[in-house]
């Protein structure tokens, strides 16, 4: 098959011209489902001629560029990012302070709206990598994976169950193919996808079956969702109650102050000069002077300083620090093989008690192969040298049930690289070793009929030629067997003390962690065939009086680093249980060398157990337990195994009931009740449907366990740089409203003017929120337990750090507001001394026992302002150190020359700081250039230091008591049903011995590294 040459019709849409058909036909025959269009190019068989597809091999690999030049790739065009200057609030703020208030308003807006920009791009780039999905296509005949993004037009799709169609296309073949299209139609129900009905629609979910369909052409004119952006404004919202009110009380105490003044006013002027002073009592000559009223505008001054107040007190960067903090780990998880969908389950990981894992891919490496097998009444091990003596009907009909008892996008490459289901693909690759090759196997045997896998039924079917090929769980395919092949080709009787010896034998294999599957195959006559097909639904398979063909063990191994990572859980507070398909001996075999368990015990409907051992547990026995008697197993039940998706949602349902906070890993459609219930929602990110990937919160893109380990150290540095910035942002906001409001009241005036508060602002929101939120996960983070859903934002710690530090800077900054003119070394004597009433020339008497005039009341009192306003900043540059730590540790240095970003911004304060003290005289309301004298400077720094080893103090209050938190996501309060005591000793004395997990803190996750290693092993 050749490219084509010939030029298109007039009026072709496309720029670069390879294939005789336009882009917008494909998208009518699709989008539009124009079936006349569709009949009369051919229908499926003429678009892959025109289009130049082999419907067995795929297209060329050397035509990609041709296809990408003239119908584009699969991407559709992203999500148009806001300009930056579209982010900056247009409306001109009050002109009452002139140009500096405008230029600092102006510079605020424009660092928020440089954020907002930065969020939105960082959320736009995940959301990319989060929606470029692996899909299973063939090209040349070869079978392999790419991505969304990469697919071509004319590229032909595998699709299975779960699978969510990554572009609109046309179905090409299948097998009961059924899609979900409500998200597009409404309709609830399936469609099932046959040539009449081809259209595949891009976002729909397969159902049922398997099968393939053709890729079209992609509509650029679809919208892509918004990026989400959770926001968080509660807490927020409380704080900045509490600044308005402290506002309203600035204003009015300044307000009646202004009026009191106005009304007592008393003063004498001389007749002859108004501007000149005198009294009284010294001549007769005076006169009443006048009270200026155009001072009225001194309110509109104490208005702007509330307004201010109310800026500064709500604390918009907390959804800012959240945002930063969640955007930077994100980034950083992707790293760790961590794709986070929702924002807020970075925070819920932090806190989770109890993960509930699947065993294959996640604890194992999913990297299967059969090592042993029953045939013919013979068992035989398989490595990789010897060759099983497997021939005549034995080898055919084995050959043919794992050639198409097979999920179709599973297959073996030519350097025996597996794809798709890898149970399928170790089956496929011992048809190799057998010297079979599966696609050969595929091509000469037609499928009339087949039942897909679930984990439901348990069990694989597929009809061939009158002849039906099952294979799945040992229990099931053994039980329905009457006959099985021997060694001659021929159905011999299956005695029960046959299967009594091949239970044994099942059992040791089990017993070594290996995964059983059966093999068995039913031979009918056409009109028997027939009439048994006819009453077969298409959900589950209703079959008797099989030939059992083989047994085989799969052997999966353990991940090397998995042990390690489960201590680790233990350590940190979580209980990780088992949740798995695979027999329970099988299982439990795999828990132990894994060590989720110790000493554990099997146990039946009948929770016949003894001791204070663990618990596993068969699906079957577990659906049958009342409520009850699963809360009183619950503490010890560690695994679940044979379990359905009823089950296993039933699981956490009880796990949430009894107070946990529960993650869930899973992989198929089947798990997304699961997932609903869960907390957080871990979906595998190689062998996960897409239904479960969408579902999912998380998405642990290497199926690795130990990779959930790290987004739970994720998710706690999240937590816990939230923490962080609230800890410091209360601590400035306190110190600030209070100096504030007790200024306002007893000097009449604000210490702080409006554009120092607007700095202050700055530094306790944007800034500390790059700072304080950008901080990464130390070891330590695993030492402690995980909070709980009744727990508190603020800890005991925590407040006890926030109470010394307010304590001591309230102390300082008031002493020197009301004290601090009688220090000689601060030299201002006349320093805050009100002058509202005053006129040029009035001699004051200040602590130095001498006279001075006005002029020199007002330059003190601005350098007791300067000093009150640097030494508040450096108190904050030096307790922001302070707040790196939440936890009561006291080396708030350790990893802080690691965090380029905190060290950056604590220089930049400083920097700024020292040049609006120097150089910003008027503008920012302190003395004039050159500014305080060194030893004011020396004042300010001394002064703001000691709140660096102040945090030290917290160390002697250290409490033992598991903090206390509070959700800053607003997770919903989840409703905590007391468990009623049982009337059965036995039970309760079980439940209270039952054993808990290893709390020994001091001997966790030991590493000589203070940071984790965020690479895999």
């Amino acid at each position: 098959m050749t490219e084509s040459k010939e030029k298109p019709e007039i009026g072709h849409v496309d720029s670069t011209i390879h294939y005789n058909i336009k882009g917008n036909e494909l998208i009518d025959i699709i989008e539009h489902r124009n079936n006349e269009k569709y009949q009369r190019l051919g229908g499926i068989h003429g678009l892959c001629e025109l289009l130049n597809v082999d419907e067995k091999k795929g297209i060329a690999l050397n035509s990609i560029t041709k296809r990408v030049q003239q119908f584009g790739n699969n991407l559709l065009p992203p999500a148009e990012r806001q300009k930056c200057s579209s982010n900056i609030d247009t409306e001109p703020p009050d002109y009452y302070e002139g140009i500096a208030i405008l230029v600092a308003v102006f510079a605020v807006s424009l660092i928020g709206a440089w954020n907002d920009y930065s969020k939105q791009s960082k959320f736009i780039e995940i959301a990319s990598k989060e929606t470029d999905c692996s899909v299973k296509i063939i090209r040349d005949g070869v079978p392999m994976e790419s991505t969304s993004s990469q697919l071509v037009v004319g590229d032909i799709v595998y699709l299975s169950v779960g699978d969510v169609l990554p572009a609109d296309g046309i179905y090409l073949k299948g097998n009961g193919v059924r899609i979900d299209e409500s998200e597009m139609t409404g309709e609830s129900a399936s469609v099932k996808k046959s040539e009449d009905n081809f259209v595949c629609l891009s976002g729909c979910t397969v159902t049922d079956g398997n099968g393939t369909m053709l890729k079209g052409y992609v509509n650029k004119d679809k919208q892509r969702p918004t990026p989400l952006q959770e926001r968080l404004d509660e807490l927020a919202e409380n704080i900045g109650k509490m600044g308005m009110f402290c506002a309203a009380v600035v204003f009015i105490v300044l307000t009646l102050w202004w009026f009191y003044k106005a009304i007592t006013f008393t003063g004498y002027v001389q007749p002859d000069d108004h501007c000149k002073l005198c009294s009284p009592t010294e001549t007769n000559n005076c006169v009443a002077a006048k009270f200026n009223w155009w001072r009225i505008t001194d309110l509109v001054d104490y208005f702007i300083i509330a307004v201010t107040i109310v800026v500064v007190a709500v604390p918009e960067g907390l959804p800012l620090a959240v945002t930063v903090s969640l955007a930077y780990s994100m980034k950083q998880m992707m790293a760790d093989n961590n794709l986070v969908r929702h924002l807020k389950a970075c925070e819920t990981m932090s806190n989770a008690t109890c993960i509930c894992c699947d065993k294959t891919g996640t604890l194992t490496e999913n990297r299967m192969s059969v090592t042993n097998i029953w045939i013919g009444n013979e068992v035989m091990e398989v490595d990789q040298t010897n060759k099983i003596p497997i021939t005549g009907e034995l080898l055919h009909h084995l050959s043919v049930n794992i050639g198409i008892n097979t999920s179709l996008s599973s297959n073996i490459t030519s350097s025996n690289q597996a794809i798709g289901n890898e149970t399928d693909c170790a089956l496929l690759l011992f048809l190799k070793k057998i010297a079979m090759s599966p696609s050969l196997i595929r091509s000469t045997n037609t499928i009339s009929r087949q039942w897909v896998f679930n984990s439901e039924n348990k069990r694989m079917d597929t009809v061939s030629d009158n002849c039906i090929y099952s294979k799945g769980a040992p229990e099931i395919i053994i039980g329905e067997s009457m006959y099985y092949l021997n060694q001659n080709g021929e159905e011999a009787e299956f005695y029960e003390d046959q299967k009594d010896q091949i239970n044994q034998i099942i059992d040791q294999w089990e017993n070594k962690g290996k995964r059983v599957i059966a093999l068995s195959y039913k031979k009918m006559e056409e009109k028997e065939f027939q009439e048994w097909n006819n009453t077969q639904s298409n959900e589950k398979i209703n079959i008797k009086n099989t030939c059992l063909l083989a047994i085989v063990g799969i052997s999966d191994p353990v991940r090397l680093e998995v042990p390690h990572a489960i201590d680790s859980c233990k350590n940190a507070g979580i209980s990780v249980r088992m949740v798995t398909g695979d027999h329970v001996k099988t299982a439990l075999a795999i828990a132990k060398e894994c060590g989720i368990v110790g000493e554990c015990q099997i146990i039946d409907k009948n929770y016949n157990c003894s001791g204070n051992v663990d618990i596993a547990m068969m699906g079957k026995d577990f659906s049958l337990l009342s409520d009850e008697d699963v809360d009183r197993i619950l503490p010890r039940l560690k695994i679940l195994a044979r379990c359905s998706p009823q089950d296993k949602q039933r699981l956490v349902e009880r796990l949430l009931i009894s107070g946990e906070v529960v993650a869930v890993t899973g992989d198929g459609t089947n798990d997304v009740p699961a997932f609903k219930e869960a907390d957080v929602a871990l979906a595998m990110g190689l062998r996960g449907t897409d239904v479960a990937k969408q579902a999912a919160d998380i998405v642990i893109l290497d199926d690795n366990f130990n990779s959930i380990v790290k987004a739970v150290i994720w998710g706690r540095c999240v937590y816990d740089n939230i923490r962080k910035f609230i800890q410091f942002q209360v601590t400035v906001n306190i110190v600030a409203l209070a100096l504030c409001v007790i200024g306002s009241i007893c000097q009449m005036g604000s210490p702080l003017n409006s554009m120092q508060m607007l700095w202050v602002n700055l530094i306790m929101d944007t800034l500390a929120a790059l700072a304080l939120g950008t901080e990464k996960p130390t070891t330590d983070l695993l030492k402690r337990k995980p909070f709980k859903r009744t727990d508190s934002l603020l800890s005991k710690q925590m407040l006890i750090k926030i109470a010394i530090q307010v304590t001591y800077q309230l102390g300082i900054l008031l002493t020197i507001l009301f004290f601090g003119s009688t220090f000689k070394f601060i030299s201002a004597p006349c320093g805050y001394i009100s002058t509202i009433e005053d006129y040029p020339g009035k001699e004051y008497i200040c602590n130095d026992n001498k006279k001075h005039t006005i002029i020199d009341v007002q330059e003190d009192t601005i350098t007791l302002q300067t000093i009150i306003f640097n030494t508040f900043v450096f108190c904050q540059i030096f307790n922001e150190v302070n707040s790196r730590r939440v936890n009561g540790e006291t080396d708030v240095f350790k990893g802080i020359f690691t965090n380029y970003i905190f060290i950056g911004i604590e220089l930049l304060q400083i920097i700024v700081q020292t040049s609006i003290v120097i150089f910003s005289g008027a503008t920012f309301g302190v003395k004039p250039y050159p500014g305080i004298s060194l030893t004011q400077w020396g004042v300010c720094i001394l002064l703001g230091l000691v709140s660096l080893p102040l945090g030290l103090l917290n160390g002697f209050f250290k409490e033992k008591l598991t903090n206390k938190t509070i959700s800053v996501f607003d997770i919903e309060e989840v409703e905590m049903k007391n468990n009623k005591k049982s009337d059965n000793d036995k039970w309760e004395d079980e439940k209270i011995n039952c054993t808990e997990e290893n709390n020994d803190f001091d001997k966790a996750f030991e590493t000589n590294s203070d940071e984790i290693s965020l690479t895999m092993n």
